[in-house]
């Protein structure tokens, strides 16, 4: 599970309005499944613990981590390729 820290002088909300606060400087734990490919703005949120097993595709601007690709499957050399 990953957390979040928000890092705003706010109380913020998580998904919905009426969700629990998040005060200034409070940590809250996202399951996987709702903070992996959801874009977390890095002015708002500190993160604390990353989601394991995902792959990261996070910028300067936001937290961004995506289900993890497979490795491409291997090619096998074509005949007379050595």
């Amino acid at each position: 599970m990953a957390v979040v820290k928000n890092k705003t002088p706010d109380t913020l909300t998580l998904f919905r309005a009426d969700a629990p606060p998040v005060d200034p400087g409070g940590e809250v734990t996202v399951r996987d499944e709702l903070f992996v490919e959801r874009a977390w703005p890095t002015s708002t949120w500190k993160l604390v613990t990353p989601p394991e097993g995902y792959d990261d595709a996070s910028d300067d601007e936001a937290y961004l981590f995506l289900p993890a690709t497979a490795p491409a499957p291997k090619k096998s050399a074509a005949k007379g390729d050595k």
